[in-house]
């Protein structure tokens, strides 16, 4: 998904948009199943049920939000640059969530 964005933010031609989003959406297609499979397995089975759901309606919030936030930073910092700021917040949200995979993954051995 990063490197989608750094290519669309930096794509010299409508050509390399298209390049662009066909990386973004392998990534966004390969790593949604991952997260769902992640939420279904990070807790006890008895609260499944609640993990998937919360990770849905998180989903669900970012997809509504996403899309005016996203209007509001091409319009303050220009388009280009706004997918640059995408893909930076891409990373750092990778470097987070790692403690909370070990931490999840604890638990799951533990019980």
């Amino acid at each position: 998904m990063v490197a989608g964005f750094v290519i669309i933010g930096t794509a010299p031609s409508l050509w390399f948009v298209a390049l662009g989003l066909a990386v973004l959406g392998s990534g966004t297609g390969s790593i949604f199943p991952l997260l769902q499979d992640y939420a279904a397995s990070a807790g006890p089975s008895i609260y499944r049920g609640a993990l998937v759901g919360t990770w849905v309606s998180a989903n669900r919030l970012g997809q509504w939000l996403g899309p005016a936030n996203g209007t509001l930073l091409a319009e303050s910092v220009g388009e280009r640059q706004s997918y640059g700021i995408a893909a930076a917040t891409m990373v750092v949200v990778f470097v987070v969530w790692q403690p909370f995979r070990a931490v999840a993954r604890r638990r799951t051995r533990q019980g």
